[in-house]
């Protein structure tokens, strides 16, 4: 009756094994049952079970090996039966504990296929939606290219112009800064030649008072050139003596500028610009 009763079970357990490996009807229904039957709280109680059903099965192989060592000394059709009896449970109830525990086993590596299955499915959606949103994203960026392209090609000229324009500019300013560097060298010595003029007239001044003389005249031109300086561009020519006033001169010189006053030649041309100074004391 036991041994019925364990195969029975065992081929339960087979018929669950098969409907477990592949995909059939009654596939979803029995992990829904076994879902229900493992749980936290049936737990125990299987744990329970198959402690027994150890336990049990230990105890019949240790009454099995007894018999087997009576068998040897007195060899007797009932021990044989008997022998025989409790290796057949023994194998079955083997049999049952292994497939039970190979039944969990497969159960908790499908819950934790189905779990995989879950999140692999929510990992798929959610790619598919990255992937469509990466797809928007990269047409409205190559919209914005073609549109940046568009500009620069229209904007290549205009900076082909300005920056030829800027060369054209630059090579002005440099021109014009050479222009004001020689510019600056002409007002310097220019400047310093009025400087020297001025110094000369001081001294001429000095010594026709020394002199106790009275030159209107070269009073006049000294007070002019002492108050508005040198305005132009060739200051000799002011030293240079008008031909139509020389002649009109009278020998008293008292009206007129002579260059024999001074003690000096008048200078031929005003584009020399290294002079002798004029008369010092």
């Amino acid at each position: 009756m036991t041994e019925v009763l364990l195969a029975k079970f065992i081929f339960v357990e087979v018929a669950i094994l098969l409907a477990l490996s592949y995909k059939t009807v009654v596939r979803k229904p029995i992990k829904r049952a076994l879902n229900r039957v493992i749980n936290v709280e049936a737990l125990y109680i299987l744990l329970i079970v198959f402690i027994i059903g150890s336990l049990y099965l230990a105890i019949s192989i240790s009454s099995l090996i007894i018999i087997h060592i009576r068998s040897i000394h007195e060899a007797s059709v009932d021990d044989q039966l008997i022998q025989y009896l409790k290796l057949l449970q023994a194998s079955l109830l083997g049999i049952l504990l292994f497939l039970s525990m190979l039944i969990y086993k497969f159960h908790h590596l499908l819950r934790a296929r189905t779990s995989l299955n879950k999140i692999l499915k929510v990992e798929e959606k959610q790619l598919k939606d990255w992937k469509h949103i990466i797809a928007v994203q990269a047409r409205e960026l190559e919209s914005e290219i073609s549109k940046l392209r568009a500009g620069l090609e229209k904007l290549e000229p205009e900076y082909l112009r300005k920056s030829s324009e800027a060369k054209a500019r630059e090579a002005v300013v440099s021109d014009l800064k050479k222009q004001s560097e020689g510019f600056n060298l002409e007002y310097d010595r220019e400047l310093e030649y009025n400087q020297t003029l001025r110094n000369q007239l001081q001294s001429i001044d000095q010594s026709l008072l020394e002199d106790k003389q009275e030159p209107s005249s070269w009073t006049s031109l000294k007070d002019s050139v002492m108050r508005d300086g040198l305005s132009l561009l060739s200051p000799w020519r002011i030293l240079e003596p008008d031909n139509d006033r020389s002649e009109e001169c009278s020998d008293d010189n008292s009206g007129c500028y002579r260059a024999s006053l001074s003690g000096t030649s008048v200078p031929s041309s005003p584009r020399h610009r290294h002079r002798r100074p004029i008369y010092q004391h």
